[in-house]
């Protein structure tokens, strides 16, 4: 193995863990979205006026004769939930890996375009190495953000939100969803350190 390949697998494994902490996050967030769904919900129906309701149009009654039930329809019906079971189960799985992508993307992205603010605001020149001094600094603010703000609003729910779900256990979820995402994260820059992974290599 050269020392190319080398490198190439130290970044591989110091990020790896960083996916994981955008992991946890998006699961905190999702977290949130469900702790938070009814009070969402009601804020935009309230916002939305309501339609009149019509008049009651009361029907003819007619008299039915039971039926024998239709194999057919029960089969079918029966296909389709088990195939709503499995893109329920699809979609718990995907949906909070396709969530860290995004929040990696995300904190990348806002890093990268607050970085020549930050240098304007310090009256420094705007150089390749300053851009990335202030990402790297600027990408861990934004990895706080995004495992602190969530759990503020978890812990907080008894308090904000309905009843959705227990304020105790989106509490304990919420603290144990944070701690993962912590310990990933810190786990990613002493790798880094370990391994000698610059920390502009970090994401």
């Amino acid at each position: 193995m050269n020392k190319t390949q080398n490198i190439i697998i130290k970044k591989t494994v110091v990020n790896f863990f960083g996916g994981l902490g955008y992991f946890f996050a998006a699961l905190q967030w999702l977290l949130l979205c469900v702790v938070y769904q009814t009070a969402l919900i009601g804020f935009i129906t309230s916002t939305t006026p309501a339609a009149p309701a019509p008049p009651p149009i009361s029907a003819p009654i007619v008299d039915t004769v039971p039926t024998e039930p239709n194999i057919l329809a029960t089969v079918f019906g029966a296909i389709f939930i088990v195939g709503i079971v499995m893109l329920s189960i699809y979609v718990l799985f995907k949906a909070p890996i396709a969530a860290a992508r995004t929040s990696k993307k995300a904190v990348q992205g806002a890093a990268r375009a607050v970085a020549p603010l930050v240098i304007h605001a310090q009256h420094k020149p705007d150089t390749l190495y300053q851009r990335k001094r202030i990402m790297t600094t600027l990408i861990i603010v934004f990895k706080s953000i995004v495992i602190i703000v969530p759990l503020i609003f978890l812990v907080m729910s008894g308090a904000w939100s309905d009843g959705v779900l227990d304020p105790a256990i989106a509490s304990m979820f919420g603290m144990w969803l944070a701690g993962g995402g912590v310990v990933c994260f810190v786990g990613q820059y002493v790798l880094a350190k370990m391994f000698a992974v610059k920390r502009q290599d970090i994401s």
